[in-house]
C-alpha cells in the first residue's frame, strides 16, 4: 500500500516513513496537495538509476546503428507505455 503524507506531516513523521521504506514500502510527498518526491529505498534506487542507465545505453546504441523513429512513432509507443493521454 502506498503511503501519502503532507510535506509538513513528513517532516513530523520521518522516522516512521524512514521505517515503512525499510520494510519495502513506498511513500509519496506532497506539497499544497500535489505530488513533489517518492522516498523509496535505497537498494530499489539503485534498481531503478541502474535500468535508466540500460535503458539509455540501449537507446544510444540503436541511435548509433541507425535506427531512428518518427515522432508519431514516439508518440504512439509513449501513449501505450501509459505516459502520455
Amino acid at each position: 500500500m502506498l503511503k501519502t503524507y503532507g510535506s509538513e506531516e513528513a517532516r513530523l513523521k520521518l522516522r516512521d516513513i524512514l521505517d515503512d521504506v525499510g520494510s519495502g514500502q513506498e511513500s509519496v510527498i506532497e506539497r499544497y496537495n500535489k505530488p513533489v518526491a517518492v522516498v523509496v529505498g535505497y537498494r530499489q534506487w539503485q534498481a531503478l538509476k541502474r535500468l535508466r542507465a540500460e535503458q539509455i545505453a540501449q537507446s544510444r546504441a540503436e541511435a548509433k546503428a541507425g535506427e531512428t523513429y518518427s515522432f508519431e512513432q514516439v508518440e504512439t509507443m509513449l501513449k501505450q507505455d501509459g505516459l502520455l493521454p
